[in-house]
């Protein structure tokens, strides 16, 4: 359950940054 909230916050930071260019 853990992993996979870290899991899901990291897509979302990578989605932000990727968003940002």
């Amino acid at each position: 359950v853990i992993a996979a909230a870290v899991l899901s916050l990291a897509g979302i930071g990578v989605w932000a940054v990727v968003e940002q260019f």
